[in-house]
């Protein structure tokens, strides 16, 4: 999930934790626990481009970083504030970060929960890592505490309310991508799809409108479902999958970092003397709409004298209003 989201749910879960005890100290030093594992970003500069896709949610998302981490930090923090000694503080540094791995499963990104002993990332992508509907509750909840004295017992009753209602919602968006899956699942057997396999995401800011990407031997199919649509056929637009294209410059490193990463959720098309690596989970900038707009994630590959270079294309990221105007159109159903 995005650093806002993140920092307010390590503030709620630190509150939770010691609130009653060290105050408003418990929601800063609770946020910021929350965003450390976040911290990883910054070991990108001693990787190259594409070795770095796979270190962010690696070691600092998974379940034992939180188990090192939390003595160490609250060892230091007790130093510093002696309202609670050491474990206690730990206690606090422990939940707030190992909630952050937890929440980013939900996301469709992938998180190393089990590294280094099982490198595999896991992801159930039932919530986009910007959701306001998640984040606002817990927001508020946190901000109007901290005008709350320590001992009032209003403090944890918002509290309570904004992490019920928050959570709600997470639970709320696993029961809605099953509901996806199914129609994703009807409609490959009512168009006598050969899919290999299928994954569906919601799209951004919110999860009623969903995308569905089926694998066929030879493309993709991609194709919207909002869950106010009045029927359930999906319009699917084909990707073809070009993977012939690079079949030739195996083996290389770098390309098996890009197919890994993706999954195998990719496609090569050539540009001039070089191909263009397009991962297909996270779409275009425009979404699904418009196929010939920039991947969010795209990569160029140039073959020179024999070797092989790999280089991350820049994109823009951010809807243009005639995009977003499109996914609120779709959003509102057909």
């Amino acid at each position: 999930m995005d650093s806002l989201t993140q920092f307010v749910l390590g503030a709620s879960v630190g509150e939770a934790v010691l609130g009653k005890k060290v105050g408003n100290k418990a929601i800063v030093w609770g946020g910021i626990a929350g965003t450390i594992p976040d911290l990883d970003v910054f070991l990108n500069n001693f990787y190259n481009e594409i070795d770095a896709l796979l270190l962010h949610r690696g070691f600092s998302h998974s379940i034992f970083f939180p188990i090192l981490a939390a003595p160490i930090l609250g060892f230091l923090i007790s130093k510093i504030h002696k309202d609670v000694g050491a474990k206690q503080w730990s206690l606090l540094f422990f939940w707030s970060l190992i909630t952050h791995p937890l929440l980013d499963l939900f996301t469709g990104y992938g998180t190393g929960l089990l590294v280094p002993f099982y490198n595999v990332r896991f992801q159930l992508d039932t919530i986009f890592i910007i959701d306001p509907l998640y984040t606002l509750p817990p927001l508020v909840a946190v901000i109007s505490i901290l005008f709350i004295k320590r001992n009032n017992v209003k403090r944890a009753l918002v509290l309570k309310i904004g992490l019920v209602i928050s959570h709600l919602y997470l639970c709320i968006t696993i029961f809605n991508k099953l509901y996806v899956d199914s129609i994703v699942i009807e409609n490959i057997e009512e168009e006598q799809i050969v899919a290999k396999r299928f994954m569906t995401s919601p799209s951004p800011f919110n999860n009623i409108l969903w995308w569905a990407l089926i694998e066929k031997e030879d493309e993709f199919l991609v194709g919207y479902i909002s869950l106010l649509d009045s029927q359930n056929n999906i319009e699917f637009k084909s990707i073809d999958k070009g993977h012939n294209l690079i079949s030739g410059l195996k083996p290389n490193a770098q390309i098996e970092v890009l197919e890994k990463f993706t999954k195998g959720y990719f496609v090569v098309k050539p540009s001039g003397n070089n191909l263009i690596f397009n991962d297909l989970r996270f779409g275009t900038v425009a979404g699904w709409f418009d196929l010939s707009k920039d991947y969010i994630f795209s990569f160029d590959i140039q073959e020179i004298n024999g070797n092989i270079y790999v280089k991350r294309r820049p994109a823009i990221r951010d809807l243009s209003k005639e995009d977003f105007n499109r996914l609120l159109t779709r959003l509102k159903g057909i």
